[in-house]
């Protein structure tokens, strides 16, 4: 009888090892695999405490064949109440069926005689401390939660109100080109670091040809759909890495290429010109493009290029418009 108890044991201890085991790997499998596998690692994680239990019952009620002592239940109820915290409705009736099962056994196997009152309170007692502590370690987490996941939305708004606020800060509200303050902060660091690496910087300035006159004539909201379609063209030109399109201003617009040689500077002024009075051939609208292209040099500053872009302008724009001028060499339309 007892090599049989002995062997009962035994295989209960392997199984429930073993059982260990699968459920570790198990749960190291789903966690690799949250948030999708949340719901997952829960359900398994509930049907283990269910198995561990059952188990802790079985071998309970062969401690209770020949003792009164329900000190193997105690522990793994106990146990499981502080490894798994769950919800009430599964923590109650996961307790609660369990004890039934080793009160129901209990009495079953005595037969109703020299039954011990102490097993029945002992392990109700821990039975109803168990299903409480699991509850309420579940309740504890579900407040550091949600405080977790409010703290969490609230970065998140803050974040993405930056973000909005960073925008309206770096961007002309009407084009979404980048504006003239941004351009301001960050042309010295590009400067610095084309002069470090010894990179040419083409400047370009462009401004719309007799926009006035066309504001008078077809009013402001026109105008405003012509800078609109204007800076749609810049854009194409711009990557926010190697070259920027900014609105310096009213009807002005301004670039900034990196590492674009002489000729490439003026082709790339020339086909925005073209592309510009052929998107507006039927309202006659032109721009005239002033571009200063060079290596920055320790005795230049940033101000230095925007100024001899701008001088570029200028001729472009008393010398019949609608023309690019690289430097002081001009180009007819």
């Amino acid at each position: 009888m007892a090599t049989s108890n002995n062997m009962t044991y035994f295989l209960l201890y392997v199984a429930l090892t073993l059982f260990s085991f699968a459920g570790l790997w198990r749960g190291w499998y789903l966690r690799k695999r949250l948030p999708k596998s949340a719901r997952n690692v829960l359900l398994e994680s509930i049907i283990f405490c269910g198995i561990f239990l059952l188990w802790s019952t079985v071998l309970t009620l062969l401690d209770l064949r020949s003792s009164d002592d329900p000190t193997v239940f105690v522990i793994t109820v106990f146990t499981a109440s502080i490894f798994l915290h769950m919800v009430p409705r599964v923590s109650i009736p996961l307790f609660a069926v369990n004890e039934a099962i080793l009160l129901t056994g209990y009495l079953w196997m005595r037969n109703g005689v020299g039954l011990n009152s102490g097993i029945f309170i002992n392990t109700m007692v821990m039975t109803i401390l168990a299903a409480t502590l699991s509850v309420m370690y579940y309740c504890n987490q579900s407040r550091d939660y949600a405080y977790v996941k409010t703290i969490a939305e609230k970065n998140a708004e803050i974040e993405r109100m930056n973000q909005q606020l960073k925008i309206l800060v770096q961007t002309d509200p009407l084009t979404g080109l980048l504006n003239r303050r941004f351009m301001d902060e960050i042309l010295p660091g590009i400067w610095e670091q084309c002069q470090k690496v010894q990179k040419p910087l083409a400047f370009l300035m462009i401004d719309i040809d007799d926009f006035k006159h066309y504001n008078d004539q077809f009013g402001h909201q026109a105008g405003d759909q012509c800078i609109e379609k204007l800076a749609k063209v810049f854009q194409k030109y711009s990557d926010n890495a190697n070259s920027f399109a900014f609105r310096y201003g009213g009807e002005e617009f301004a670039m900034v290429h990196l590492g674009l040689d002489k000729g490439a500077s003026k082709e790339l002024a020339e086909t925005i010109r073209q592309e510009v009075e052929s998107l507006f051939a039927d309202q006659h609208i032109t721009v005239s493009v002033g571009v200063y292209h060079g290596l920055p040099q320790s005795q230049d500053t940033a101000d230095a290029f925007i100024h001899k872009a701008d001088r570029a302008l200028y001729r472009a724009k008393t010398n019949h418009k609608n023309q690019v001028v690289l430097d002081s060499i001009a180009t007819s339309a």
